[in-house]
């Protein structure tokens, strides 16, 4: 054991024991430079499945300011000696609020329903949360900026060029969750409307803004179901195949109206 003991001292000694220290290089650039390509990564990365590519060189541009986005196409090279077809070279340019790291990616709305959201400002709204925002669409390959409002209620987003239309499909959406969860109760209440001798109860659009649906969303069932109509028979509603919770309650709300003598 002394032995074994004296070789380990004496080679602790020949070979002293020092740390070992690697040099970790920082990435290149100074500290704004390097910030900026980190808010230009975030920036694509919420863009994914935006941006198209084109058959040739293809290059996404983050620019900062008013916000817009375009994209520009060109003639490229040729597919190859024996095609003299070419190929179509591509500029995507996306241009994001100035304090689109703060305003934007900071309350988790970079990407709002598959969408890059270019600039958003809070809106004062009871009972949602409102921005009026901008954010990025795809037409095809090309990109383009719409501008408008992203209404948010739990889960549940919507962009509309209104405030009040934003409202109106997460009305709309959770009145289709609504009716899903409800189905049979809406059955039950479809048989007994037809029982009860409610068929010919006119509805109209004041019965369906009263239930609680939106103007542009009762005006869509009435240009698709009724078009050229301002009222209807429950008959008439109830014979749409489509019809969804919101038409219940607006025959709901006629028929109240109807034993109240309104």
């Amino acid at each position: 054991m002394e032995i074994i003991a004296r070789s380990m001292i004496d080679s602790r000694i020949a070979r002293p024991w020092a740390p070992t220290t690697q040099k970790r290089s920082l990435p290149a650039g100074t500290l704004v430079e390097r910030a900026k390509r980190r808010r230009e990564r975030l920036i694509l990365d919420a863009a994914q499945g935006q941006i198209e590519s084109y058959s040739g060189n293809t290059t996404a541009t983050i620019h900062y300011g008013e916000p817009a986005a375009e994209t520009a196409t060109s003639r490229g090279e040729q597919y190859s000696r024996s095609c003299t077809y070419v190929k179509t070279d591509c500029s995507h340019h996306i241009t994001v609020a100035p304090d689109w790291f703060a305003s934007v990616h900071l309350r988790g709305i970079s990407r709002v329903d598959g969408l890059l959201t270019l600039a958003a400002e809070p809106v004062d709204a009871e009972g949602y949360t409102v921005y009026r925002a901008s954010w990025l669409r795809s037409k095809g390959k090309r990109l383009a900026a719409e501008h408008g409002f992203i209404a948010m209620e739990g889960h549940r987003v919507a962009h509309a060029r209104t405030e009040s239309g934003a409202k109106a499909i997460l009305t709309r959406r959770a009145n289709e969750i609504k009716y899903s969860r409800n189905e049979h109760k809406i059955r039950t209440a479809l048989h007994e409307m037809r029982l009860n001798g409610y068929a010919q109860i006119i509805v109209s659009i004041s019965d369906s803004i009263a239930a609680g649906n939106c103007l542009a969303g009762t005006e869509q069932f009435r240009d698709r179901h009724l078009p050229g109509r301002t009222t209807a028979t429950i008959e008439e509603i109830l014979s749409v195949d489509s019809m969804r919770g919101l038409a219940i309650n607006a025959c709901l709300r006629a028929i109240r109206r109807a034993k109240m003598g309104i």
